[in-house]
């Protein structure tokens, strides 16, 4: 008679034959890997890995000198800094580059770009830049922006020890010899413009015109420290003025005074949008706002504050007309609440019998000044500069 099969001896033949199956697996991870290591696939990918690594880490370096660079020369040309823009720019550009590299070295490539000497000026102080593109990360990003006074573009490349500008296989070229290696670039672009933020105190086109006829022009940027027969004071009072007062009546310019306070920004109590519509000056006691304390600041600290310079239409309702955005350093004032400050140039009352703000205009970057994705409409410029990386 036939001897039937139990469900538990068949759940052991199963289990035999699993456990059996593991016990002739058993090794083949180690020969797989024996096998990869033995034809070099592990030590190839291993190669690939360090490699590639090195070369971002080179990029990185690269891009980080090629930003001090231009940011570096930028500087020099929107502070008009004559000798170090048109001169010496390759010089600080390989500087800067050097400093940020590992070994101290990098090829500076080119130096180009656009910097006027003087506004209206067509020449510039840099070579243009060429329009051919290689189309890869080596590449600018974007483009320049609008209203864009002036701008710097670096380009560098790894220069290695034994004068070579490849970046070399370390380890893959140790293992499979040979390779050439890889040309590691970068570009940084940095721009300058006209400002679209500044200080709530408006000068009248007339009397900032008036004053670069009667002091010479514009005073080199901080930290110079002008001679005391720089100093000019915009007046507060309601008396006739001879700037404001140029090439037309009083009543164009809608105040009698040579400098008015102007409505600031909702969001901020001491700042001013220089696009767009520009409201009316007023002959306030008062600056608006903590303005005074920043007026304070800006005296003590000489920094300069991009303050615009407006002109008007019209008589009876004048509309106001944004010529140029100032660089202005305060030097001291006597305000019409009694608030007051000597002149940090001479020491004395910076308008005796008066009330004004007084200081010297300049050609210099405004570091009060916010970056709005853009600079500034105004097709004049007179000294105040933001100074933004943008590729």
């Amino acid at each position: 008679m036939p001897r039937l099969s139990t469900p538990r001896a068949g759940l052991r033949r199963v289990r035999l034959r699993l456990s059996g199956g593991r016990r002739q697996d058993r090794g083949g991870v180690a020969v797989l890997f024996g096998i990869l290591l033995s034809t070099g696939v592990l030590l190839g990918v291993g190669a690939l890995v360090v490699d590639v690594g090195q070369i971002y880490a080179e990029r990185e370096t690269q891009q980080s000198g090629a930003d001090a660079a231009a940011m570096s020369v930028a500087l020099d040309c929107a502070n008009r800094r004559t000798e170090k823009c048109r001169d010496d720019y390759m010089a600080t550009a390989r500087q800067y580059a050097n400093a940020n590299a590992l070994d101290g070295k990098t090829d500076v490539v080119s130096v180009c770009g656009r910097a006027r000497p003087l506004p209206g000026d067509t020449s510039s102080w840099l070579r243009a830049c060429s329009r051919r593109s290689a189309g890869d990360l080596t590449d600018c990003i974007g483009a320049v922006p609008t209203n864009t006074y002036g701008y710097v573009e670096v380009h560098t490349r790894v220069l290695t020890s034994n004068d070579r500008f490849i970046l070399p296989p370390t380890f893959s070229q140790a293992i499979a010899g040979g390779g050439s290696g890889t040309d590691v670039r970068a570009c940084s672009r940095v721009a300058w413009g006209t400002p679209t933020i500044g200080f709530p105190l408006a000068v009248c086109t007339g009397e900032f015109n008036f004053m670069l006829r009667s002091t010479g022009g514009l005073v080199a940027a901080p930290p110079v420290r002008p001679p005391a027969s720089k100093e000019w004071w915009v007046g507060l009072d309601d008396e006739p003025s001879s700037g404001c007062s140029s090439g037309g009546s009083r009543t164009n310019w809608g105040l009698t005074s040579e400098a008015g306070w102007l409505a600031p920004n909702a969001a901020d109590p001491c700042e001013v949008k220089l696009t767009g519509a520009i409201s009316r000056p007023t002959m306030a006691d008062t600056p608006p706002g903590p303005c005074t304390n920043q007026l304070e600041l800006a005296r003590s600290s000489g920094q300069p504050l991009a303050i615009p310079i407006l002109s008007s239409t019209g008589r009876r309702r004048p509309t106001y007309r944004l010529d140029g955005v100032a660089a202005f350093v305060v030097t001291g004032y006597r305000l019409r609440d009694g608030t007051y400050q000597p002149s940090t140039l001479t020491g004395n009352d910076p308008c005796p019998g008066e009330h004004c703000v007084a200081g010297y205009f300049t050609q210099a970057i405004t570091p009060g000044s916010e970056w709005t994705g853009n600079f500034g409409t105004t097709s004049r410029f007179y000294g105040a500069a933001t100074v933004k990386t943008v590729g």
